[in-house]
């Protein structure tokens, strides 16, 4: 970890400073943390969108890798990966509510 920090203070001009949480501090303080907060918001619509009835549509196959794996960071405290893991199952969200709005649209009409 210590040796990213100094890559990423040499290429961007800053100091970086890690900090390792142990899993209980995170555990108390993840409502309150905006990355931790991020990636369980969207884990939690995550859930809701796979239980819309217009998901029953879509492969959500990787929605749930997704999910599984941004789960699987939090629970580890995988701090490096934090940033990867949102952007990626914010995408796959992105792509299932447009999903159930297209499908919404197609009944609606």
């Amino acid at each position: 970890m210590w040796d990213i920090s100094s890559d990423l203070e040499l290429e961007y001009g800053t100091i970086v400073s890690p900090t390792v949480i142990p899993y209980e501090e995170f555990e108390r303080y993840k409502n309150d943390l905006p990355y931790y907060k991020n990636i369980q918001s969207e884990i939690e619509l995550c859930d809701n969108l796979r239980n819309n009835y217009f998901a029953k549509n879509y492969d959500t196959s990787k929605l749930t890798i997704s999910r599984d794996n941004a789960e699987n960071i939090l629970n580890e405290s995988n701090y490096l990966e934090y940033e990867k893991i949102h952007s990626d199952l914010s995408g796959q969200n992105k792509v299932l509510e447009q999903f159930i709005a297209e499908e919404e649209t197609k009944i609606y009409n």
